[in-house]
């Protein structure tokens, strides 16, 4: 019973979008035509992407999740 709440909550919580703030200036933005590898980052509409495994012609916005994402710091 006293874990009630929290059950109830987790699935908020779980579907809530974390965007943290980085610096992105040493991030190249992203390229239909370029083959990204796992670890690559770039960036698209001034958010952070960073590949998990071979992709070329995916848009991260259309092809990543929620949590993978981190905002950039348009301050810098």
């Amino acid at each position: 019973m006293k874990y009630k709440n929290l059950l109830m909550a987790l699935p908020l919580l779980c579907a809530m979008e974390v965007a943290l703030a980085v610096d992105c200036s040493n991030l190249t933005d992203w390229q239909a035509q370029n083959v990204y590898t796992k670890g690559d980052s770039v960036t698209y509409q001034s958010v952070s992407y960073t590949a998990k495994w071979w992709t070329q012609n995916q848009n991260p916005a259309n092809n990543s999740t929620p949590n993978s994402t981190l905002k950039c710091d348009t301050l810098t």
